[in-house]
């Protein structure tokens, strides 16, 4: 296995495949894996190059693979028409493949697929630079100068890099053989920097910038839809007293003892649809918020709703009253509101509220006052 870089230190911006993975995701084809990872590095400007090399190779593995397979066919063939041949029966052998059309006919399946990488050329290196290395049994070269087409495919690469710097480029191969090379030494004696990295490694970078990038279009969506609630909250905090209902059976404040409290609020959360590239201006999308409102609460002025009540029975509003100590408590009631708007251009409008909900009982929210759950309070 390739030793690769550690995927949290290369921030990739331009990837070099080797054949390996490109044979893996089906080569000419191009399965579902690598067609999301092509969608992806063009989303966030990510060179995908193949050099030419590599290119020819593919085409070369794939001959060989044909005509392996096509003389193990007709081998069986001619056996099986040996075991029949007191008999009528023949097998014909299928008619052989002339291999100049056979590469013709996977460079014209490439061709759509190519057009999403970039080409990097053949080194210019002397043949006397790869024989002087494999003699010498240089890197990438092992025994016996084995290794000459990984040479040329890694000095093609190289080259390409020198000529078209880039910070953040990867190799990406699961070949053993260039796990030997130590890629990054050899291309800063080059000159550059290269790191090499799987097919896994590279998705799994591509899909978290995906998830950063979603998240951050979310989070401003989000802005967007504050920075419309937050002139509103007056009208917003009328809403609640009108349309929030106290559950029969949860802990109120009574009306009839409270005389009068001061009662504060504050938007929270914010939450908007997530984004869909399908939604577009003019469609209409559920949005909601949540509100917490800070109660003062007269000492014993509370008990149980025997009816469904509506929250501006229970409250009233006389501005800011400051209790004195002994007198009051502090009740925290946080209600989660839901409104439609219709989309517009980076934003929303026509906000309407729907609903409003309390997203704990009340009676927790007065714990302070009561260690009682309700059913068991007394007035």
């Amino acid at each position: 296995m390739t030793k690769t870089a550690d995927p949290k230190a290369v921030d990739v911006k331009r990837a070099y495949f080797d054949a390996e993975p490109m044979l893996g995701t089906g080569w000419p084809n191009i399965n579902t894996r690598m067609q999301n990872i092509l969608f992806l590095a063009r989303s966030f400007s990510v060179e995908v190059v193949l050099p030419l090399a590599v290119e020819d190779q593919l085409v070369e593995h794939r001959v060989r693979e044909y005509i392996r397979k096509q003389q193990t066919i007709l081998s069986h063939i001619d056996d099986l028409n040996t075991l029949t041949s007191n008999t009528d029966i023949t097998l014909t052998a299928p008619s052989k493949v002339a291999v100049d059309r056979l590469r013709e006919t996977l460079l014209a399946k490439w061709a759509t697929a190519k057009q999403q990488f970039q080409s990097a050329p053949y080194t210019q290196r002397p043949l006397t630079d790869f024989f002087g290395m494999a003699i010498r049994q240089e890197q990438p070269f092992g025994e016996e100068g084995k290794g000459f087409q990984d040479a040329v495919i890694l000095s093609s690469v190289l080259q390409h890099l020198q000529q078209s710097p880039v910070a953040g480029a990867v190799f990406i191969s699961r070949d053993k053989d260039f796990g030997k090379t130590r890629i990054a030494e050899l291309a800063k004696a080059a000159g550059t920097e290269l790191e090499c990295f799987n097919l896994e490694q590279l998705g799994s970078q591509l899909e978290k910038r995906l998830k950063a990038n979603v998240e951050e279009h979310w989070r401003q969506d989000k802005q967007r839809l504050r920075a419309i609630l937050v002139p509103r909250m007056s009208e917003i905090v009328q809403f609640i007293q009108k349309n929030l209902e106290v559950p029969t059976g949860e802990l109120a404040v009574l009306a009839t003892s409270l005389g009068g409290f001061m009662m504060s609020y504050e938007l929270g959360c914010v939450l908007t649809p997530l984004p869909d590239p399908n939604r577009k201006p003019g469609d209409a999308v559920t949005v909601s918020f949540d509100v917490t409102m800070k109660i003062q609460v007269p000492q014993f002025s509370f008990g149980f709703a025997q009816t469904t009540v509506p929250l501006s029975q229970l409250l009233t509003t006389r501005g800011a009253i400051v209790p004195k100590a002994g007198t009051a408590d502090i009740a925290t009631l946080s209600v989660e509101v839901e409104a439609n708007a219709t989309v517009i251009e980076n934003g929303y409008s026509d906000v309407n509220f729907c609903s409003a909900r309390v997203k704990q009982p009340l009676w927790k929210t007065l714990s302070a006052m009561s260690t009682q759950p309700p059913g068991e309070q007394t007035t």
